[in-house]
Formats: structure tokens, C-alpha cells, sequence
């Protein structure tokens, strides 16, 4: 039985219409993800703003507090004394963060110091002078005092004690609304819109009127994105309707947690998706053209095109030897002609997968660049910019990745104040790189920040954070950490060590390096949840050196322990005993990276802590300076004879 006749007409009519469909298909999902990503970097850039501007509002929240703690007022015989020319210079120096100041003491009485103080400062001023009698030492009211006669203030409150804790009275200081804009310093995207409000969803400042100060409360409750981030703390939202304009817009907002104000940037959904319509627009124009162009071109060639087919053997021929620019001549008209045509147009769209496989592939250099910037911030936001200043110590540290390519490696390093003037030292080493590694070093951070809450202990530090990381990790992850509690006013160090490398310690004396090394091999963090970690406790007068590292020292093949030492013990024996801690775990590092042949193979961390006692003055300095020595003496208390090692210049 023969097959029923198709015109070559209809056959590209199918062809066609098999082409246009999923054109449109595509077009509208293609549609669809911009209008996502559209949104999503929308709401990345607004909730970056409130991010930067709740950062602002926090930093400015706490320069009021430490203004009102460090206010020159003190407490002598059960009253608040003062000097009026130092309080004059100090709201000079200080105008920007307040406006009045004034004195409170328990029984109510108040007592301006500069500015008027508001009419109902009296009566707001209890529940925080309760808060202080209970042990706080300063707090943040929210917005107070609605009225039509003084402006909204905020007022910050300072304890003022006696030696034995008794609650004398308070500084309070009171800041105008309108200070608050002054210290926003987050720039907004185009269009966007940043709110606050306080504690109680009162409006305090709006962009949108930057000089207009509310005289009665507007109460922000019921919008939706306050609303939610005053319940979830950092909210996005898509697409939702203003109760204050019935408007349509995206945004996001977050809480300020010490204060509870919210902070929120939006923008008008119409103006956000303006891009993604006109890009929606343009593709119907593009798609109709296409309709129009294919549709006369199939109709032209129904009439009767063919083609040689010699000419189109040949150049599929030339077509699969790689030549993609190959095409069939078009010759008669004929049916033929068609054959040609359509093969031609196979061609051209292999060529231009294959071009779109090669824009693929630079897609991809892209994102493995864009994941490494990443990583290199997140690197940044893991490590200490700084340890904290401890009176009787000087710290320095460094990380160095052992490329570009792995920039977050495993390695890691912070200091927590301890309670009683000392330093708490940990520096870990998480296996793994790359965006796995920095995930892992932020929970370890997190977990070591909560369990230092409750324990300073090295030992049980260690154990509290190894049953934490057995109950979260993953089996194939673990840590190692080395916690050092050095307390300079009891010259001793209390070390514990989870299958850490062993720290080196230098001493004043001999300015020879030995190896701190506990009792027992103590297994890495995330393992066992059932390790036991023991602590040692060793002498640490004033001179002596502690070097804290990862195994990135000693990994290498070149590098051994006793390599090690002999670096540790060659640097601190050429370095004038006033070069700061800073400079030595560079050199230590430098060292390292020669005994090594140049490179290190694995991330390098590196914590160098010297117990200085008191303040020395070098000789070059008394040489080179000598008025400038004698006035570091007088200010440091430092012995102007006392010799601090060789003459070079630290």
C-alpha cells in the first residue's frame, strides 16, 4: 500500500510551526527567570542596604552608650560631681551623637548638665534606673516624647557606682531624632526607599521626607515587611502591598537585635520590573518577527527550491571533517533546492551550538572566579582584624593561603578577652578548601563563640565544643584546635590541645624554643564525642615568646620539627627584644616558605604572643630620639637604662 502524498508545503509548514512552538516555550521561561533574577538582585541590593544602614544605626547606638559611659562625671560621697568646663568641651567634642545631658538619681531628681532637658524625662526615666539598680551598667530607650512642643528623642543611660557597686546615680543623655539620618551613611539603589522604626514599629525616619520630624506617633505595625522582621529579624518580600499608599512594592528589612528597631529598604515593584517588561516587549517583537520572516521564507520556498545533491553530499562531507562553515549551493528549482536549504540551516545552527558551547564554557572561567571572589570575602569576614589590646601582651598573626586558587583553606585563628585581664588564644585547622572549608569555619566560630560564653577553661572548652561539632557535623569533617588561656598578671599560660600541632615556647632567658607538649594525644574536635581533653599549665614571665601555628609550617617535605625549632630559635635570636610580636610571626612565616623551597603547599596560620611586662625603650630610639625615648619613658613608665637587647631599630 503506497503512502498518501505530502506537499513539501505542508512538510514546512510542520517544520515551522515545530520550530516556532518551542521558541515561544522558551522565550516565556526565558521570560520567567529574568523576572526571578530580576527580583532576586533586587532584593540583594535592598537587603544590603538595610544591612549597611542597620550597621550604621547599631555603630551609632553604640558610640551613645560609650559617650554616656565615658561622660566626665564621677561619684564621690554618695553624689555626682562634675566639672562644667570639661562637660562643656565634652558635648563640644560629642554634639553630633547628642543633645542635652543631664544627671538622675535614684530618688528622681534630675539635674541638667547641657541642653534642655525634655518635659518628661522624669517620668520615663524609672523603668531605666530599675534596669540599673538590677546590675546594667548602660541602656537604649526607644523613641519618646510624641508631642507637638519637643521633638522624639532617644535617651542613653550611663550607672555611676560606688566602689562596692552601690548605684550613686546615672548620666543620661537625650538625642534629637533628627541626628539619627546624620549617621546613615548606607547608600540606597535607585528608587529605594529606607524606613525606620523603633522597638514598637513607631516610624522614625523615612527617606522619602529626610527633613520632616513626626510630631505624633505613626505606627508601622500592620506593614507587612516591618511587621515580619520584627517577628523573624531579617526578612525579603517579594512582592506585597503598602498599608500606607495601597502600592505594590519588593524589599527587605531586618532588626537591629541589640535595640529591636527595624531597618527596611524597598522599592516600587512597577519601577523594579520596568526592565523585565521592556525586555518581554521586545522579545514579542522579535518572536513576531521571526514568524513573519520564517512564514514568507517557507512560503517562497514551497514554489519549488532544490539543490545539486552532489553539492550537498560534499558538503556534509566537509561539514563532518570539522569545516561547520560549509554549505550546500543552491541551484535549480526544484525539490532538491528544499533538501539544500533545510541542510543549511542544520549547519548554521551546529555552528551556533557549538559557539554557544564555547560561551558556555567562558560562563563557567566566570562563575569559578566569581565563587573565588567570594571565598576571598568570606576569608576576610572569618579571621580577626585585630586581637584584643591586653595590658602586659603583645600579639601578632597572619594567614597566608598557598594559592590563589584555594584562597579559603581549613586554617583559622581568633582571641577572646578573658574575665580577668587575659587573652584566650585558638587557632584551628579544619580539613577541607574552598566555600566547604569557609562554611565549616563559620560554624566552628559560632560554636567556639557559644561555648566561650559559659567556659574559658582550654580543656573543657574543648570538650564542649567537640560534643557540639559530634552532634552537627558531617561524619567526614573534623577540626583541630589548640587553646591557649594566657594571663599576664599571673605569668602563666593553661594550654589544651585537640591533635594540634604542639606550640613552640621561647623563653627570655635562653631565647631557646621548646615544644609545648600536654599528656596525652588528644583526638581532633568531631570525632569522639565522648574525648576527654586534658590542660597543662606552664610558666610565662615577661620576654617569653609563644607561637601558635598550623601544620601549613610543617607539612611540607622539606620542613620537620626540629626544622622548626631551629627557624623559631635563629628568628627571636637576631630581633631586638622590642620588635613587635607582629613582625616576628612575619619572619617566622618567611622562614618557613624558604626551609621550604620557596612555596608552602598547604594554608599557613600563624599567632605569635610575647609577654612585654613593662614597656622597654631601645637604644637606637634613645640614640636617634632621645627627647621623644624620654617622653615614652615618662608616659610607659619604662626605665630609660634598661637595656632591651641589640641596638637595631625594631
Amino acid at each position: 500500500m503506497s503512502r498518501a502524498r505530502i506537499s513539501i508545503r505542508a512538510k514546512l509548514l510542520a517544520a515551522f510551526l515545530a520550530v516556532l512552538v518551542p521558541m515561544v516555550i522558551l522565550q516565556a521561561s526565558t521570560l520567567r527567570r529574568w523576572t526571578a533574577e530580576r527580583e532576586a538582585a533586587v532584593l540583594t541590593a535592598e537587603a544590603e542596604a538595610a544591612d549597611a544602614a542597620a550597621a550604621d544605626l547599631r555603630e551609632y547606638f553604640s558610640d551613645l552608650a560609650r559617650a554616656a559611659a565615658a561622660f566626665p562625671v564621677d561619684p564621690l560621697g554618695g553624689r555626682l560631681v562634675f566639672s562644667p568646663a570639661d562637660v562643656a568641651r565634652y558635648q563640644m567634642l560629642h554634639r553630633s551623637l547628642f543633645t542635652s545631658a543631664f544627671l538622675a538619681y535614684p530618688d528622681g531628681r534630675v539635674v541638667p548638665l547641657s541642653g534642655a532637658a525634655p518635659a518628661p524625662i522624669a517620668r520615663e526615666l524609672p523603668p531605666f534606673l530599675h534596669l540599673l539598680q538590677q546590675g546594667r551598667d548602660t541602656a537604649i530607650s526607644g523613641v519618646l516624647t510624641w508631642n507637638k512642643t519637643s521633638h522624639p528623642y532617644i535617651m542613653a543611660v550611663s550607672s555611676r557606682r560606688t566602689p562596692d557597686g552601690g548605684l550613686v546615680g546615672a548620666v543620661v543623655l537625650t538625642a534629637d531624632i533628627q541626628l539619627i539620618p546624620n549617621a546613615i551613611n548606607a547608600s540606597l539603589p535607585h528608587g529605594a526607599v529606607l524606613v525606620i522604626t523603633d522597638r514598637r514599629g513607631d516610624l522614625v525616619v523615612d527617606s522619602r521626607r529626610p527633613n520632616h520630624v513626626p510630631t505624633s506617633r505613626i505606627s508601622l505595625r500592620a506593614h507587612p515587611l516591618i511587621a515580619a522582621a520584627m517577628q523573624h529579624g531579617a526578612v525579603r518580600a517579594r512582592e506585597f502591598v503598602s498599608p500606607v499608599d495601597g502600592i505594590s512594592y519588593l524589599g527587605a528589612a531586618v532588626r537591629e537585635p541589640e535595640s529591636g528597631w527595624v531597618v527596611s529598604a524597598q522599592v516600587r515593584f512597577s519601577s523594579a520590573m520596568a526592565p523585565v517588561r521592556a525586555a518581554a516587549w521586545h522579545s514579542f517583537l522579535w518572536l513576531a518577527a521571526v514568524a513573519v520572516g520564517v512564514s514568507l521564507l517557507a512560503f517562497v520556498a514551497a514554489t519549488g527550491v532544490t539543490g545539486p545533491i552532489r553539492s550537498l553530499a560534499g558538503a556534509a562531507q566537509r561539514i563532518g571533517e570539522g569545516q561547520l562553515g560549509a554549505r550546500a549551493r543552491i541551484g535549480a528549482n526544484d525539490e532538491i533546492r528544499d533538501l539544500a536549504h533545510t541542510f543549511n540551516t542544520m549547519a548554521a545552527k551546529v555552528e551556533e551550538t557549538v559557539a554557544d558551547l564555547q560561551h558556555v564554557q567562558q560562563e563557567l572561567r566566570d562563575a569559578y572566579d566569581r565563587e573565588r571572589r567570594v571565598s576571598m570575602m568570606l576569608q576576610r569576614d572569618l579571621l580577626p582584624k585585630a586581637p584584643p589590646a591586653v595590658p602586659g601582651l603583645d600579639v601578632g598573626h597572619l594567614y597566608r593561603a598557598s594559592s590563589t586558587e584555594s584562597i579559603v583553606g581549613g586554617d583559622f585563628y581568633d582571641f577572646l578577652p578573658l574575665p580577668d585581664e587575659g587573652v584566650l588564644v585558638v587557632v584551628a585547622d579544619i580539613s577541607g578548601t574552598g566555600l566547604e572549608a569557609a562554611s565549616a569555619l563559620a560554624t566552628l566560630k559560632d560554636a567556639l563563640h557559644f561555648c566561650a560564653i559559659e567556659e574559658v577553661d582550654p580543656a573543657l572548652l574543648l570538650t564542649r565544643i567537640n560534643r557540639l561539632l559530634c552532634s552537627t557535623s558531617a561524619q567526614d569533617s573534623f577540626v583541630t584546635m589548640a587553646c591557649a588561656a594566657i594571663k599576664p598578671e599571673r605569668n602563666s599560660v593553661l594550654y589544651a590541645s585537640a591533635g594540634h600541632e604542639p606550640p613552640l615556647l621561647i623563653r627570655a632567658g635562653t631565647r631557646r624554643a621548646e615544644f609545648l607538649l600536654p599528656g596525652t594525644k588528644a583526638l581532633p574536635l568531631g570525632i569522639d564525642p565522648d574525648e576527654a581533653y586534658e590542660a597543662m599549665e606552664v610558666p610565662f614571665r615577661s620576654g617569653d615568646i609563644l607561637v601558635v601555628y598550623t601544620d601549613g609550617v610543617t607539612d611540607d617535605h622539606r620542613t620537620s620539627d626540629d626544622t622548626v625549632l631551629g627557624q623559631v630559635g635563629a628568628v627571636v635570636a637576631q630581633q631586638d627584644e622590642c620588635v613587635s610580636a607582629q613582625h616576628l610571626a612575619a619572619r617566622l612565616y618567611d622562614e618557613a616558605v624558604a626551609a621550604a623551597g620557596g612555596q608552602l603547599r598547604d594554608d599557613t596560620a600563624i599567632v605569635v604572643v610575647r609577654h612585654v611586662g613593662k614597656p622597654c625603650v631601645t637604644a637606637h630610639q634613645l640614640v636617634q630620639a632621645p627627647r621623644s625615648a624620654a617622653a615614652l619613658c615618662k608616659r610607659t613608665g619604662a626605665d630609660p637604662d634598661a637595656r632591651c637587647g641589640s641596638t637595631a631599630a625594631p
